[in-house]
């Protein structure tokens, strides 16, 4: 897993130069009653924010508590709190996750979004990834701050599969600011683990007009999937 090695005085000075909000790097992310669960073992009630965006959490006791306790996401074995923004609990578990693609990984937070009996169907947003490019040496430095976020399906014994992954990236100079959204959708994968029912969710997708690369879109389908589990 990348570690974001930068300076929050150089994180501000690209909020400076890019005019982003600070909601955008979640420093301003809120808090929500909850409890977390470290690595030893040790419980805290009170209150929990998670800024996925620099990977870390934070607690104190009470509202109006004055100092807070901060953890690296790989100290939390599992943290739920109540989201009042979306008006549901939300459980978090850390996994072992590991890039076939590479041979890195480790563990980390991930939402568990539903589990069913063969499979589990998780959330992920990576720590925000900041790097200068230049394409020439006379061209202007621009600042490129990227982020990933990602849907799995985890079958019972910890293999992972993306069904789902968003890049967002903003570029900036001095003189202008870019932003772009770049989605995948790996359908087939949605496909093998939904087996039988695939072709009802196939039919839903059409005649609900749904975009699998909105993820929007892919929850709808994965709340009527269970649908079809329970009737």
């Amino acid at each position: 897993m990348r570690k974001i090695t930068v300076t929050l005085a150089f994180i501000i000075n690209v909020i400076v130069v890019n005019g982003q909000e600070l909601r955008k790097l979640g420093i301003d992310s809120p808090w929500y009653f909850g409890f977390i669960e470290t690595n030893e073992h040790v419980k805290y009630m009170g209150q929990v924010k998670y800024n996925t965006k620099s990977a870390s959490i934070h607690f104190k006791s009470t509202a109006d508590s004055a100092v807070a306790k901060v953890f690296t996401e790989d100290r939390i074995l599992s943290m739920e709190y109540y989201d009042t923004v979306a008006n549901k609990d939300r459980k978090f578990y850390s996994l072992e996750y590991i890039d076939q693609s590479n041979n890195s990984g480790g563990y980390m937070l991930f939402e568990i979004l539903k589990e069913f009996e063969n499979f589990a169907f998780v959330w992920r947003e990576a720590p925000i990834f900041i790097e200068q490019s230049q394409r020439g040496a006379t061209s202007q430095s621009k600042t490129v701050v990227s982020q990933f976020e990602w849907f799995f399906f985890v079958n019972t014994v910890g293999i992972f599969k993306v069904v789902f992954s968003q890049r967002q990236r903003e570029i900036g100079g001095i003189i202008a600011t870019s932003s772009s959204n770049r989605n995948w959708i790996r359908k087939e994968v949605l496909e093998e683990y939904t087996g039988k029912h695939w072709p009802q969710l196939e039919a839903y997708i059409k005649s609900h007009e749904l975009k699998l690369k909105r993820k929007e879109d892919l929850l709808n389908v994965m709340d009527y999937y269970e649908t079809l589990l329970t009737n």
